[in-house]
């Protein structure tokens, strides 16, 4: 046990459970090995030494020209399909006011919604947000560089959509609570977090931990940690679901190759195998969702 100080609830029973390198970018790893610690208070694990400001090395966040964007779409459509229809599933838009945070890495959600939203809107995380507000504005979506924006033309959303975007942000409890100045009365924030209590941890361990460990992740959050960090601010939990981002053929590819399966690599008919039906996937993947161990947790919280 440490005396190292739990940036949720302030509690000093803190364990470190990390002491290696970790990953940076897409595939390579740190230099330097990185302490990661877990509260055994309220079950938060965190980055000794968290990010203020987030390093922005992925390559598909450099919007730098217009034919960036079809790149960008083309690949969160193939990526993010599968997780928007359980997001479109967790709420009914009909006639909301929807915000999408981190919209570089959600057009192809806003794209969605805007078919039954009464208003659907953006914020950029990437600095080189000028094509995407392009995009956006194309598609009558409204676009905002920073939340203060928001405030000054005191706009109120319905619902605010947060997909994997908490676990980066430096203080979780400072980022919930910015967006109850432009909360509806009646409105609600979902939030798409990454599980640490998750199957490929138990099933992989170290060959999934080393990959999934990483630079831009200050934070690791388990439902309790979740819960516990609600409930501090004030926020009540409407509804939560699990939801696995890959299907178990993934899980088990993963298993025989030792390492993450690329995209790449499924078109490539001899590295990966399709062990189970589209019938039996399902149902795994279903069990799954509804176990404590999906690879994400989907919430639907609103303040009181």
């Amino acid at each position: 046990m440490h005396n190292l100080k739990c940036p949720i609830c302030k509690s000093k029973k803190t364990q470190l459970i990390w002491n290696d390198k970790i990953r940076k970018g897409i595939n390579s790893l740190t230099n330097e090995k990185k302490q990661i610690y877990r509260c055994l208070t309220c079950d938060v694990s965190f980055l000794k030494k968290r990010y203020s400001s987030l390093p922005d090395d992925a390559i598909l966040r450099k919007v730098k020209d217009k034919k960036e964007i079809k790149k960008l779409h083309l690949f969160h459509t193939k990526r993010e399909l599968p997780k928007l229809k359980k997001i479109m599933k967790i709420y009914n838009y009909n006639k909301k006011r929807v915000l999408l945070v981190n919209c570089d890495f959600g057009l192809t959600i806003l794209d969605k919604i805007k078919k039954i939203a009464k208003l659907t809107a953006g914020i950029s995380e990437s600095d080189n947000s000028f094509y995407l507000k392009s995009y956006l504005k194309k598609k009558k979506h409204l676009f905002f560089d920073k939340l203060e924006q928001i405030i000054s033309k005191k706009y109120k959303f319905d619902v605010i959509i947060s997909p994997a975007q908490i676990e980066h942000v430096y203080d979780p409890s400072k980022y919930l609570n910015t967006f109850k100045k432009i909360l509806s009365k009646t409105g609600v924030i979902i939030l798409r977090v990454p599980n640490h209590d998750n199957i490929y941890k138990y099933i992989l361990k170290k060959n999934f931990l080393n990959k999934d460990y990483r630079v831009s992740h200050n934070f690791y959050f388990t439902d309790k940690s979740c819960e516990y960090l609600f409930k501090k601010n004030k926020f009540k939990i409407i509804k939560k679901s699990g939801l696995m981002e890959h299907d178990v053929n993934n899980l088990l590819n993963y298993m025989r190759l030792g390492r993450r399966p690329m995209q790449y690599e499924k078109k490539r008919k001899n590295n990966n195998f399709l062990y189970l039906n589209k019938k039996v996937n399902k149902q795994l993947v279903d069990n799954l969702e509804n176990s404590p161990l999906p690879s994400h947790l989907l919430y639907v919280i609103k303040a009181y």
